[in-house]
């Protein structure tokens, strides 16, 4: 799901009869999103403030998921050459001036839109040192991109460089989820075997965190993962929480000790300080 600032919220709906239908929220009313054959499923990954949306969808006489966008009442195959080979694609995030990010084929992209044309360019093609097989997960107003490899390692792009976000000592394997325009970036520890999720991760300036080593073992909480990060640093996941898995919103609270407040379900304040 997305939410921009105007609270317009997309999403998807599953049910018996229907594989997936994506979906706007605005004013308490829900309105669905048909997608490139309306007889077929769409899905809804992100909103931005101009109420563009972006996903993938099923185009007609084709049987894979294209990356689409839904633009003033259209709908858009981002990349119609893709037609004629009818690979699998989605997109998965759209910042303020409407460039796209998402993934074709195991390769990851970026589109822009200039004198009303849009553009597609794959990272394998235009990028001296892509990663192979990889998925952009989230852009941010700079056009800065993080993303992860099919190995679930992670990266950022910024000036057309990659940056791999690095390891934890136990694990090789991070998922990044989202980057803010402050470059800080969030995502999901997984298992050395890579078989589950086991923490949530922060990226900023170079430098790699675990979530759970700023959480006091006194506050009975493990972070599982974190989904998105804004601009004033507050993260968003899910943990477990006196043993009930539960949601969260962490809050950065002004110095002088790197202390965080950590909000779940409909629980208080709790306070949480990074040990040193």
């Amino acid at each position: 799901m997305s939410v921009n600032d105007s609270q317009q919220v997309v999403g998807n709906f599953w049910s018996p009869s229907s594989l997936g239908q994506a979906f706007l929220w605005q004013n308490g009313v829900v309105a669905y999103l048909d997608g490139l054959d309306a007889n077929k499923p769409s899905y809804a990954m992100s909103i931005n403030n101009n109420g563009v949306i972006v996903g993938s969808s099923v185009p007609k006489n084709k049987n894979r998921q294209h990356a689409t966008e839904w633009l003033n009442g259209s709908v858009i195959n981002l990349h119609p050459d893709n037609d004629i080979y009818d690979r699998e694609g989605l997109a998965t995030s759209i910042n303020s001036q409407g460039s796209i990010t998402g993934y074709e084929n195991d390769n990851s992209f970026i589109s822009y839109s200039n004198e009303g044309k849009r553009w597609i360019y794959d990272f394998q093609s235009h990028s001296i040192n892509s990663p192979p097989s990889s998925v952009a997960t989230s852009i941010n107003d700079l056009d800065e991109i993080a993303g992860s490899t099919f190995l679930d390692q992670s990266w950022i792009w910024q000036n057309g460089i990659f940056q791999n976000l690095g390891i934890f000592s136990w694990t090789k394997y991070i998922i990044a989820n989202h980057i803010n325009n402050k470059s800080q970036i969030v995502g999901e520890i997984r298992s050395s075997d890579n078989t589950g999720t086991i923490g949530g991760f922060l990226w900023q300036g170079g430098v790699l965190s675990d979530l759970n080593s700023l959480i006091s073992p006194d506050q009975n909480w493990y972070v599982l993962t974190a989904f998105d990060i804004n601009d004033n640093g507050d993260i968003v996941g899910y943990g477990i929480h006196n043993g009930q898995q539960t949601g969260f919103l962490m809050t950065p609270v002004p110095e002088p000790s790197s202390l965080l407040a950590l909000y779940g379900g409909v629980a208080g304040l709790l306070a949480f300080r990074r040990r040193r």
